[in-house]
């Protein structure tokens, strides 16, 4: 987990491509309820991000809020990431609309461009 989140936090799409196909879950939330998409908002890496939701095989659930209601919009919005926080807050709308689940992320991503 630590490694993806490295990938995560400094928007290192091949290693996290890597990482996937070696067989490392992407899907997992950490004791916050953080994914790996809350991690790269808070670093601003909205390449990451969309990378996430549309290769990485993420989907409604990884961009909800965690225990606290914090989410990955908001992580980026408070690190004035605004444009990423404002894409975000779209797949979070789109997510939340369609009643969370596994409504794929490149869905998501497609809806929210």
């Amino acid at each position: 987990c630590n490694a993806a989140q490295w990938a995560a936090q400094t928007g290192d799409t091949a290693m996290m491509g890597w990482l996937r196909d070696a067989g490392l879950d992407l899907k997992v939330l950490n004791t916050n309820a953080h994914s790996l998409v809350y991690k790269a908002a808070s670093k601003g890496k909205a390449r990451m991000c969309r990378w996430l939701l549309y290769e990485g095989g993420l989907c409604a659930p990884h961009v909800g809020a965690d225990a606290d209601g914090n989410t990955a919009a908001g992580s980026a919005a408070a690190e004035s990431f605004s444009a990423l926080a404002a894409w975000l807050a779209a797949v979070e709308s789109l997510a939340a609309a369609a009643g969370g689940g596994e409504l794929g992320g490149a869905e998501l991503v497609r809806a929210a461009e």
